[in-house]
């Protein structure tokens, strides 16, 4: 790896190879899908043109659900820009979103469903029907609203109800 100017590397993403195929991940701890907008866009553009995806796939959500910043229409109008960005950079490319998982939250030291989750998923939805992308809910594969609770005590999800443990991994290609 080398740089055009003496800087400190990080790299992006984790490459997986194989004949015929190739896998990356860019994944950021924390991030919202919005984040995108805010990268280095000529960077990110040669980046995509360079490595022609057929297929990109966005999962984005639990955080933005979380926050009180993203009302339905707000992040439908900040989603549908990313969307926007990806076909002009690579119009030939198509677009899966996953939407978020189930979740939960403690209220007066109980689970409950966090159904903070649903507009999200409502703007996910009306931007990829308007915008030439799929869709799969996420939550809705899991058994819907309240399912986390379900994961949990099955041992495919954390004890904070909102993300997986590794034998959530089987669980996706089975359920």
């Amino acid at each position: 790896m080398s740089t055009e100017q003496r800087a400190p590397v990080t790299p992006a993403g984790l490459g997986r190879y194989a004949a015929g195929r190739n896998m990356e991940s860019i994944g950021i701890n924390g991030a919202e899908a919005p984040l995108i907008l805010k990268w280095d866009q000529p960077l990110f553009s040669r980046y995509l043109k360079d490595n022609s995806p057929a297929l990109i796939v966005l999962a984005y959500g639990t955080n933005e659900a979380a926050s009180s910043y993203w009302d339905e229409e707000t992040y439908r109008q900040a989603f549908a820009s990313i969307i926007d960005t990806l076909h002009q950079y690579v119009p030939e490319s198509s677009i899966l979103v996953v939407g978020p998982a189930d979740r939960s939250t403690t209220l007066h030291r109980a689970w409950h469903p966090f159904a903070g989750t649903d507009r999200i998923i409502q703007a996910q939805r009306a931007v990829c029907r308007t915008h030439g992308c799929a869709y799969w809910d996420q939550q809705e594969r899991m058994g819907g609203l309240g399912a986390m609770q379900q994961w949990v005590y099955a041992g495919w999800a954390q004890p904070d109800h909102t993300h997986f443990t590794g034998e959530a991994t089987g669980r996706w290609q089975t359920h």
